[in-house]
């Protein structure tokens, strides 16, 4: 049994936009937990560069349209100990997800858990108090660290894949929770964390003096946050089924874009540190990185879907993306 007295304060904390259905499903384990004290909703659609494809086949709305949020509401009801937080931004995955990681501070929970609205606890792996204790092994008041939790990635037939390489049928850690989330955040991509105290900068360039390539290898960075350590007693797994087909497509084409633009960002980083310009091009860029070189305007630009290229919106297309930014 889980005791008020010996636990910290623990959120959990989703990402979602136009999910009514997976929303019951992906947090009805976690709430009959009794581990959770608060859950931390933010509704938005993530920021990306839309390519003229996109933009012609249908963009979803910033924000929900659907029932989601009465959704939330009507099952945090059941749950009067379990707080609800509420809120809406729209803005790139990182920016999304550090909202999520902000207000967990501001809230003061000792410990956030990211979730999404497709990812289900295991039935066969589901043993909080395992969970917790196991945690609790580790946890360590006011310290900063990442750890991760064991997934299985099921068939793509299940769950479309939107550009994640990793293997189907297996299972995999990700990053999932951390601890003392004021003194963190999201460096430059969706899956790196660092503490507050360092830039994107100074973490490159340390890279830049060890290694080109020690950014790469987070494990072994000094200011990266890395999840060595995998919490079991909860599993999880995800699927798509519940999503309809204009949700699946756009999710696809979001991915490539969302996978390029990050590492556009990283690469235009990487040249301004290393003394690179538009004449003093880096001669071996690291493999699969945009060339591009310069840094542009985010909202005017995306990248082609067969080669990854940058490309700048021509006037009809930028007036386009900016109706739709608005």
């Amino acid at each position: 049994m889980i005791t008020e007295t010996e636990k910290p304060l623990i959120s959990l904390g989703l990402s979602y936009l136009n999910n009514e259905k997976e929303i019951p499903r992906s947090l009805d384990l976690w709430l009959k937990s009794g581990l959770i004290d608060i859950v931390i909703a933010i509704d938005g659609r993530y920021k990306v560069p839309l390519s003229p494809k996109m933009m012609s086949n249908g963009v979803p709305p910033k924000f929900s349209t659907d029932n989601s949020e009465l959704v939330l509401e009507g099952l945090l009801e059941r749950y009067p100990d379990i707080g609800l937080y509420k809120d809406k931004v729209y803005g790139t995955e990182v920016e999304k997800r550090q909202k999520i990681m902000d207000v967990s501070a501001e809230l003061r929970t000792d410990i956030l858990i990211v979730w999404d609205t497709d990812e289900i606890i295991r039935i066969d792996y589901n043993n909080p108090e395992l969970f917790f204790n196991n945690l609790m092994r580790f946890y360590k008041p006011d310290v900063p660290e990442v750890y991760g939790m064991y997934m299985w990635l099921p068939s793509k037939e299940l769950w479309a894949r939107q550009f994640n390489v990793n293997e189907q049928n297996i299972w995999y850690k990700y990053a999932r929770i951390h601890t003392n989330p004021g003194e963190q955040r999201y460096m430059m991509n969706h899956y790196t964390f660092t503490t507050k105290q360092y830039t994107d900068a100074q973490i490159m360039a340390i890279s830049k003096m060890q290694l080109n390539e020690y950014f790469y290898c987070p494990e072994i960075h000094p200011f990266i946050l890395y999840q060595m350590i995998g919490i079991d007693g909860i599993r999880f797994t995800t699927d798509r089924i519940l999503r309809n087909q204009n949700q699946l497509d756009f999710g696809h084409a979001y991915g490539y874009q969302h996978k390029c633009e990050e590492r556009y960002r990283m690469y235009v980083l990487d040249m301004k540190i290393g003394g690179y310009t538009e004449d003093n091009i880096n001669p071996n860029p690291v493999k699969d990185r945009p060339r591009n070189v310069l840094e542009r305007k985010f909202g005017t630009y995306y990248f082609d879907e067969e080669n990854g290229f940058l490309i700048p919106y021509n006037e009809a297309e930028l007036e386009l993306y900016n109706s739709l930014d608005k």
